[in-house]
């Protein structure tokens, strides 16, 4: 597992041949190193993805076995995958689920939309807090869809703050108040059950502090406007 830093794309792909973390992993490991090649050259090791703006946990595969066991593991929905956004307008309800499929926009090749000649998609959502006419909620994706929860989030009204794709006129960031904070998976080889969990980004944690959000780190301290 790996703590992927926003604005870094997981793979080569056009305008970005050699500033990926397939890039870094292969300059760490060397050219011989281990990792799977399942996905070929451009995607050794690569097991799922994150967005290039998204921060947090990412799997890594060593060789092709773990792949394969983690590619099943994600196919069946086996793999709890838990996000964290701030986005705009207050959610409500506190709790519910999104089900709506999920295309590739007809008109912005970049983008994807609701339709429903798409793809099943399903996201839950809990409520954490609310701000200023903002909301800081945890989701759940059930399934893995490309650009699935800022897709979701835009079409109940409630786009991520920061999303320069699906959000218009959003505040000013660097980046999206998105970030893949927690994964629970079965360890490929022994079946032992494992939990990661990666720290909220700089920007992230700068928007929360801003919108005055009372913030706990992983040791349980609350910082932030409300929190100090």
């Amino acid at each position: 597992m790996i703590n992927k830093q926003a604005g870094i794309p997981v793979h080569p792909s056009a305008g970005h041949s050699d500033d990926t973390v397939v890039n870094a992993l292969l300059h760490y490991l060397g050219k011989n190193g281990r990792l799977s090649n399942i996905g070929g050259k451009l995607r050794p090791g690569i097991v799922h993805r994150l967005d290039k703006d998204t921060s947090g946990v990412l799997l890594i595969a060593k060789n092709n076995l773990a792949h394969e066991r983690l590619s099943e593991d994600f196919a069946s929905r086996e793999v709890e995958k838990v996000y964290e956004a701030i986005v705009k307008g207050v959610l409500k309800p506190e709790e519910g689920r999104i089900e709506k499929p999920i295309a590739r926009s007809p008109i912005n090749r970049k983008k994807f939309t609701v339709s429903e000649t798409g793809r099943e998609a399903i996201t839950l959502y809990r409520v954490l807090d609310t701000r200023v006419d903002t909301t800081w909620v945890r989701l759940f994706p059930m399934t893995g869809r490309t650009h699935q929860l800022r897709v979701h989030l835009s079409s109940i009204g409630h786009p991520i703050i920061g999303d320069p794709l699906y959000s218009r006129k959003s505040h000013v960031m660097d980046y999206i108040a998105l970030v893949a904070r927690e994964l629970r998976i079965k360890h490929p080889s022994t079946g032992e059950k494992l939990y990661f969990k990666a720290p909220y980004p700089h920007h992230f944690l700068k928007l929360a502090d801003t919108l005055g959000y009372v913030i706990v780190d992983d040791s349980g301290e609350k910082t932030g406007s409300s929190g100090k």
